[in-house]
């Protein structure tokens, strides 16, 4: 039975080189083969760039909630799911994550729409949303700020 190697998996699920160069970057990070496996499957069933950042706080915080978020519980459970995507291979483009749009409350706070984050902040502060993304999540969000707000 032929072995499959990260590459091999990398090679098969996307598409674009500049999109395997991103996932293969922030997979090592994830740890060894099990790991590096079950962080490219979480990214390839999400299919959002979003999701690369997404696999990478669940890797950091403790990998066997990447193992199980993906189904890898058994120590060769992911040698058995890259020879199937070897085998017939998805070729994913990842999609850009949409962005969301978020109205501002009577203090000025926006809450993040992200089911995984939710955290509260003022868009006026630099260190939570950089005009495009909430920094904490990565999440993509277009502030409405109400007239009677915008002073705030």
């Amino acid at each position: 039975m032929r072995v499959v190697t990260f590459a091999d998996i990398l090679q098969a699920c996307f598409a674009q080189s500049e999109q395997r160069a991103l996932v293969a970057s922030r997979a090592r990070n994830a740890g060894a083969a099990r790991a590096q496996f079950s962080f490219v499957r979480f990214v390839a069933e999400r299919g959002t760039m979003k999701s690369i950042v997404t696999a990478a706080e669940v890797a950091r915080r403790d990998r066997r909630d990447l193992f199980m978020s993906v189904g890898h519980e058994g120590v060769e459970d992911h040698q058995e799911w890259g020879r199937a995507v070897v085998s017939q291979p998805p070729f994913l483009v990842l999609r850009p994550d949409e962005a969301i749009f978020v109205s501002v409350n009577q203090a000025g706070w926006a809450t993040c729409p992200d089911p995984d984050c939710g955290y509260s902040f003022k868009p006026s502060d630099p260190n939570a949303w950089d005009g495009e993304r909430h920094l904490r999540c990565k999440q993509r969000i277009i502030i409405e700020i109400p007239g009677d707000v915008q002073g705030s």
